[in-house]
């Protein structure tokens, strides 16, 4: 599994450039941590409305000018998050996944003919597609949920320690919990959906080869006609 990642990432690299993969990470982790500060702006109106409801005393102009701060700083997270979710993520992995379906297509065209033969054609058909496919999946959801989702974690860790030590130490430790319920799911959920692609591959293999030697299919079909 570790070995996989590494290779990902490696192929990544490669086809990306190290200076645009730590672009990539930085606005990533950048992101991340403005959208972990837009609570803060929100807590700030809450508070206001907070006071007016305890005295009755409002400065509306305060908090039209909050309101209209945390909507100037939303609208351009949104802005910011899409050019970087186009621009910059999506147009390296789209150009990561030619590069990797280029590759290893060029594999399969050099394949010896005895060592293709050795092979299930669906079977090199999936490996193809759905590796290619897998991959692009996967660094999707790195860099847009995991690489964020840590960031923002560490950033509002911190945040709470400067607030408030206690009330950090007592978040921190549901944390561990979290983990390991999210991990007791993946397991009974990993052994279910192993099955079902090993189903799936298997189906997968002998369709894709009875299409492919589609003569072949007829033939047999004929000889138990007779």
């Amino acid at each position: 599994m570790n070995w996989t990642v590494k290779k990902i990432f490696q192929s990544y690299t490669a086809s990306t450039g190290k200076i645009k993969v730590f672009f990539v990470v930085f606005i990533g982790v950048f992101l991340a941590i403005l959208w972990s500060l837009e609570p803060l702006i929100f807590t700030e109106i809450i508070k206001k409305i907070e006071v007016f409801i305890s005295t009755w005393e409002i400065n509306i102009q305060e908090i039209m000018g909050i309101t209209f701060f945390w909507a100037i700083f939303i609208l351009i997270y949104i802005i910011l998050a899409y050019c970087f979710d186009y621009f910059l993520l999506a147009k390296t992995i789209i150009k990561n996944y030619h590069d990797q379906s280029l590759y290893y297509a060029n594999r399969i065209v050099q394949m010896s003919f005895w060592h293709y033969l050795s092979k299930q054609v669906g079977s090199i058909y999936k490996i193809l597609d759905r590796g290619t496919e897998n991959q692009l999946f996967f660094l999707y959801v790195f860099f847009l949920w995991v690489l964020k989702s840590i960031a923002s974690i560490i950033f509002i860790s911190i945040m709470l320690f400067v607030i408030d030590w206690r009330m950090a130490i007592v978040s921190l430790i549901l944390v561990p919990v979290a983990v390991g319920i999210g991990l007791f799911i993946y397991k009974k959920v990993a052994g279910t959906q192993k099955k079902l692609d090993q189903t799936y591959a298997n189906g997968f293999w002998i369709i894709w080869n009875g299409l492919s030697n589609f003569w072949l299919t007829k033939i047999l079909g004929l000889e138990m006609n007779f």
